[in-house]
């Protein structure tokens, strides 16, 4: 079992992860099954079948979803199917909803929208919650949808901020809003991102250059990093080489141990980490191998923090240093 009292040693550079950008980055036109609907059609049926993403089309909020023959827009709860129609490039689509004609432009990346015979109005894609903070000078971020809020302790007021744009170029997000200061401008880059203070590690590196100053931290949710796959731990039990740790949704966690399976919940504060198993399974198994199962769990109760390393091990960490070490565990 890879148990060690030696201390953790320092870790240095950025491990790229196949995680996505916090969801704030998606394709104009995913490839999804056609829903089995017709205009008209429930919100609540269309979007069972297909993935939505949201717009800000000229002040208008809008959701939208393509499929192979048809594009939807959700405004509020009303759903309005459009349909394709000639386009010299790109893709139209054309619908009708009770006030009025409305037709989709999409162009790559780009989507543009028309309402009742306008002009066609630039769409731009609506940030998904995140958030992120730094430290030196102290700052943190919230974004949701098309809106976010700057703190700026001792530096003046919160900046409110309004997302003109978001893009994805050379592997970073880059959003673009607008403040009573001026031009903001946001880079998010993903990889492992360690806090100054707590050593917390978080999966995006976050820059924010301000009309007059620039200020650097990490983003995102560090359990992201849990639950990217799950963990297999070493063990030397013979014909039990491996046991199998994954962090679930909603704080839960599952250990499949040499000899039962243990749940329980773990909890992430902005200081550390901690683990507790509440329930096993009771399978019968010879004493060597139910004792593997207690050392494991004992050692799994001790662990205070986690990190990632350049190797993608993930590494829970004790009050003398690195106590149980777990690598990445194909996809069950």
């Amino acid at each position: 079992m890879s148990f060690t009292d030696t201390p953790l040693a320092p870790r240095h550079g950025l491990l790229v992860l196949a995680l996505a950008s916090a969801g704030l980055i998606a394709g104009c036109n995913p490839s999804v099954r056609a829903p089995q609907s017709t205009p008209g059609a429930s919100a609540d049926a269309a979007s069972a079948e297909l993935a939505w993403s949201r717009w800000n089309c000229g002040g208008a909020a809008l959701e939208v979803a393509f499929a192979a023959d048809a594009a939807y827009l959700r405004e509020t709860t009303a759903l309005t199917t459009l349909m394709p129609e000639a386009s010299a490039s790109g893709a139209r689509y054309r619908g009708q909803r009770a006030a009025g004609g409305v037709g989709l432009w999409s162009k790559g990346d780009a989507l543009s929208f028309s309402a009742d015979g306008q002009s066609w109005v630039e769409c731009a894609r609506a940030a998904a919650a995140f958030s992120a903070w730094g430290q030196e000078p102290s700052w943190k971020l919230g974004m949701e949808g098309d809106r976010g809020t700057l703190q700026r302790p001792g530096l003046g007021e919160p900046l409110g901020l309004l997302v003109r744009s978001l893009r994805s170029e050379g592997g970073a997000t880059l959003i673009s809003a607008d403040s009573v200061d001026g031009a903001v401008e946001i880079r998010l880059d993903d990889g492992i991102c360690r806090d100054v203070m707590s050593g917390m590690p978080y999966p995006q590196s976050v820059a924010i250059d301000l009309p007059n100053r620039q200020l650097r931290g990490c983003g995102g949710d560090p359990a992201q990093l849990l639950r990217a796959q799950p963990w297999a731990i070493p063990t030397p039990v013979a014909g039990r080489e491996l046991a199998t740790l994954v962090f679930l949704d909603a704080n839960g966690v599952s250990l499949q141990a040499p000899c039962n399976q243990h749940i329980g919940s773990y909890r992430l504060s902005g200081e550390g980490l901690s683990l507790t198993f509440s329930a096993s399974s009771k399978k019968g198994c010879p004493a060597e191998i139910e004792q593997e199962d207690r050392r494991l769990i004992e050692a799994l109760a001790e662990a205070t923090r986690f990190d990632v390393d350049d190797a993608g091990m993930l590494n829970l960490i004790g009050p003398r240093g690195l106590i149980v070490q777990a690598q990445p565990a194909p996809l069950m």
